[in-house]
């Protein structure tokens, strides 16, 4: 048995060399910060753990919001559960309690850097830290958050020991031992051959890392079907773990349109709320700017438009856009189409009256197995208001329209007539209505036999340059 604080001192000279008590950089305490918040982290989430493995739901890559979020969201679940062993939730709850005072310490009242998050997360993106007194004030604040929860710390570990068991073919188990309870910190801090502690970084992966201190090698996979396993079950599922980057992602190449290619934007995330920091490229020059977007019910990408009045993303891209100009450039284009297409007819057929008169078409709605969704026949101009409603709402899917029928019998001009008929009533538009409240418009895409080849280049040929479809703000593409 070996002391548990002892252990921890070791560690934590890693991150701090020379003690708290000196004046290290910035950069140090916040890496510092960002250690003893995992650290707290993954105790509560083997608290958790030892209560329900399945309730746990840790991050498989969280950050310094991820752990903020995680420990409140522990202290909730351990303080209303009915855990049997109330010595030790009293323990780890203490640690999150002291833990997130000690972020609060870190704190100060200016605009730029109000919280210990957003200074970090400015560092640690390269922005540079202000100089004399100003500078000298943030990391002094930094200092004093490192203090406290190493201080918390401490106190939760006094009069631990540690035993380590040997676990085949993976990390060992690592269990802290007090007189009155025990914790097994297994599979979140397990110890290597020598007895060093590992700590979980991340299961992005086939296999999870762990750090540890020492002069090399200080990430090392974790192996073994069992740490695998008891992982797994405590951590979020990789199919919707993906959600989130995927969304920043998306958010950065729907930029593109829009932003000087000198550039290139940054993004911090706080809480599920990510924060892209940009240049817009304008016809006067270029403008910083500032978003904040966020995922909201049923995994709807949503804007930031004023202070704490989140709406749908495509007024955001709306907002951007000039878009009664945007519907000219595509009514035009619509229109060239719509000539071509009835000086075709006119020309094959010999007609010699007017052949711009459409008959409404009807339309019967199914499924790509061909199941009908048990309405009877509705006309175009229903569907398309259907399609409104359902923009109204909006998922992070998108939903494409098939339309199938006979040769001859009328699918390209009701699409033709529906996209161009949209385009002019946005062009109409007076440009007093909010960006939210702004009809989409519609993307007629002619198929010329690639469709089932590559959908990508059917749509993206459909959005020619200078307007790339990004501009567009698109939200529906009609496949002819």
């Amino acid at each position: 048995m070996t002391s548990a604080v002892r252990q921890y001192d070791e560690l934590e000279a890693s991150y701090l060399p020379s003690g708290t008590g000196e004046a290290l950089t910035l950069h140090v305490y916040l890496a510092a910060s960002d250690f003893h918040l995992r650290f707290a982290t993954l105790c509560a989430a083997a608290a958790l753990r030892d209560w329900d493995s399945y309730q746990v739901g840790l991050g498989r890559s969280p950050g310094f919001g991820g752990y903020i979020a995680f420990l409140k969201k522990a202290s909730s679940l351990l303080r209303r559960s009915a855990h049997s062993d109330g010595a030790k939730c009293d323990r780890v709850l203490r640690l999150i309690d002291a833990t997130l005072r000690a972020v609060q310490d870190g704190n100060g009242e200016d605009v730029q850097f109000g919280t210990l998050e957003r200074l970090r997360n400015h560092v640690c993106h390269g922005g540079p830290i202000p100089e004399g007194p100003d500078g000298e004030s943030l990391t002094r604040r930094a200092m004093a958050a490192v203090d406290t929860a190493s201080t918390a710390i401490r106190e939760f570990l006094t009069a631990a020991s540690t035993i380590t068991t040997s676990e085949e073919g993976g990390l060992n188990h690592l269990e802290l031992r007090w007189p009155d309870t025990r914790l097994q910190l297994w599979p979140f801090i397990c110890a290597d051959t020598i007895g060093r502690w590992c700590i979980l970084s991340s299961f992005t992966g086939q296999l999870p890392t762990y750090v540890r201190r020492g002069q090399r090698d200080v990430r090392i996979d974790g192996r073994g079907e069992r740490l695998i396993l008891a992982l797994s079950e405590s951590m979020v599922p990789k199919s919707e773990d993906r959600s989130f980057p995927d969304f920043i992602g998306e958010l950065r190449a729907d930029l593109t349109g829009f932003r000087d290619p000198d550039h290139q934007p940054h993004h911090h995330e706080v809480d599920g709320i990510v924060n892209i920091i940009w240049v817009r490229a304008t016809s006067t020059g270029t403008e910083e700017r500032s978003d904040r977007f966020r995922l909201g019910h049923a995994e709807q990408r949503e804007w930031e438009r004023a202070p704490d009045v989140w709406v749908p993303f495509p007024s955001f891209l709306r907002h951007l856009a000039n878009w009664p100009v945007v519907a000219k450039s595509v009514r035009q284009q619509l229109q060239t189409i719509e000539e071509q297409l009835l000086a075709g007819e006119q020309t094959t057929l010999g007609w010699t009256q007017d052949s711009a008169s459409l008959i409404a078409p009807m339309v019967r709605l199914t499924d790509l197995q061909g199941t009908f969704d048990g309405r009877s026949p509705i006309s175009f101009d229903q569907l398309r208001q259907e399609i409104d409603e359902r923009l109204a709402v909006r998922g992070s899917r998108t939903r494409i329209y098939f339309v199938a029928g006979e040769a001859g019998i009328g699918k390209t001009r009701a699409l033709i007539t529906t996209a161009l008929m949209r385009a002019r009533q946005v062009e109409a538009e007076s440009g007093v209505e909010a960006s939210q409240d702004r009809l989409p418009l519609f993307l007629y895409v002619r198929s010329t036999g690639q469709v089932l080849n590559s959908l990508q280049t059917v749509v993206q040929a459909a959005a020619s340059d200078p307007i790339p479809l990004v501009t567009l703000g698109v939200d529906l593409a009609l496949i002819c």
